[in-house]
C-alpha cells in the first residue's frame, strides 16, 4: 500500500499532482542515494485502493534531482531533473520513461506549469 512504499523506499516527495479526472491517482517523485548510486523515482499512488499502481526509477552514478512534476493533459507527466538540466516524459499507457528534453539552456529547471 501507500504507507509500506513511503517507508520501503525511503520515501521524501519532492512534488506531487493528482489525476483525480481520470483514475484518481496521486503521482510524487522522490530522490534517494544507495550506497555509490542516486535513485530517482515516479510514483503513482491509486487513491482509492491505497496502491502504488506504477513507479518508474532512474538509478545512476550521476546525481539528480527529480524537482517537480505536471500532469499534462495529453495524459503524460513530466519531471524536472534540477541537476541533469533535463526534462523527463512518464507515458503511463506505454509504461515508459524517457527523457524529453536534455539542454544547458534549461540549467537548474525548479518547477514545470
Amino acid at each position: 500500500d501507500i504507507r509500506r512504499a513511503m517507508v520501503t523506499s525511503s520515501f521524501a516527495p519532492f512534488a506531487g499532482a493528482c489525476d483525480q479526472a481520470k483514475k484518481h491517482w496521486l503521482w510524487a517523485v522522490s530522490n534517494e542515494k544507495q550506497d555509490s548510486f542516486f535513485v530517482s523515482k515516479v510514483h503513482a499512488f491509486d487513491l482509492t485502493t491505497r496502491s502504488v499502481k506504477q513507479q518508474y526509477i532512474l538509478k545512476d552514478t550521476a546525481r539528480h534531482l527529480w524537482n517537480d512534476l505536471i500532469l499534462h493533459p495529453n495524459g503524460r507527466v513530466y519531471i524536472t531533473d534540477t541537476y541533469g538540466s533535463s526534462i523527463y516524459e512518464v507515458d503511463p499507457v506505454k509504461q515508459k520513461l524517457n527523457i524529453f528534453l536534455r539542454d544547458s539552456l534549461i540549467a537548474w529547471p525548479n518547477g514545470i506549469c
